[in-house]
């Protein structure tokens, strides 16, 4: 029942737009796994490889910055929760510092899961590294394996079934399900968080001119950089995963942040359409 209240909130037009980091953020303690083989692998062989160890800080680094981006997207959905009729200036003022404070961490988020994977697939093709690790762990394993696959080139990784069926096969061991009262929790959130952001934030953006867009072209300052910069790198990781089957993955959720990012990108494109036509209605 849920998953179809799940399936029913990502078929909306906000999920034209697949957030890489709700499957990413699957396989990060996996990536803390192999990090800690690395580590001891070190250790018993008494020498410090750059290239190991660079695999190592990326591990450490990815989960760092999952958990930073943890913060800002509770921080975002308890200042929304905080609104009730309308938004103050210091309200919207804090939004949109949380939302591109967030959004560049997103950004700096993808690129190190591209290095790293990058890097996980050069660590693969080492057979004596990974006879290592095969005896170490299995599953670690055919983690490097999965990943080293998804590699197209050093700035592409495309996230495709292999990758999906790999996390189905042991989601178990991976992460912990939520209970159907956690999921039914996280939807009504979730709601709550969309209806407000539609309908008593986005719409006041430009109408209340927040101290932080206070300029000629104001919502340009926005999108200068970070949502810019993220639409930029977010086509670095693309997912080639029917959405039925993203669902299918325990509590496969947007992060509030990517819904925010994808309502702005929308937001932006209306506002240039209605630039384009005003343009031309102007001088026909």
């Amino acid at each position: 029942m849920c998953e179809n209240r799940i399936g029913s909130a990502m078929s909306s037009s906000i999920f034209k737009i697949k957030d890489p980091s709700s499957i990413i953020s699957k396989g990060i303690s996996l990536a803390l796994e192999l990090r800690a083989f690395i580590l001891k692998f070190i250790e018993v062989r008494k020498s410090k490889d750059r290239f190991l160890s660079a695999i190592s800080d990326q591990a450490f680094l990815i989960d760092q910055l999952w958990n930073k981006l943890f913060t800002f997207n509770d921080s975002l959905t308890t200042l929304v929760d905080s609104i009730e009729d309308f938004p103050s200036l210091t309200q919207m003022d804090e939004f949109l510092r949380y939302t591109a404070d967030a959004m560049r961490i997103y950004s700096e988020f993808i690129n190190v899961y591209v290095g790293f994977s990058v890097a996980v697939k050069e660590f693969s093709a080492n057979d004596y590294l990974m006879d290592n690790l095969r005896n170490y762990k299995g599953m670690l394993y055919d983690y490097v394996n999965r990943v080293s696959e998804t590699v197209v080139d050093k700035n592409t990784i495309i996230i495709g079934g292999n990758f999906y069926r790999f996390l189905k096969a042991y989601e178990k061991d991976i992460f912990e399900k939520p209970s159907q009262k956690e999921l039914d929790e996280t939807m009504e959130r979730t709601k709550v968080f969309m209806d407000k952001l539609k309908v008593k934030i986005l719409p006041n953006l430009i109408k209340l001119k927040p101290r932080v867009l206070f300029r000629p072209k104001r919502m340009e300052l926005l999108y200068k950089e970070p949502v810019k910069q993220l639409t930029k790198d977010r086509e670095k990781i693309k997912i080639d995963i029917p959405e039925e089957d993203l669902i299918k993955l325990t509590s496969n959720i947007s992060t509030p942040i990517f819904y925010v990012y994808a309502e702005l990108v929308a937001l932006e494109n209306k506002v240039k359409k209605q630039r384009k036509l005003t343009y031309r209605s102007r001088f026909s």
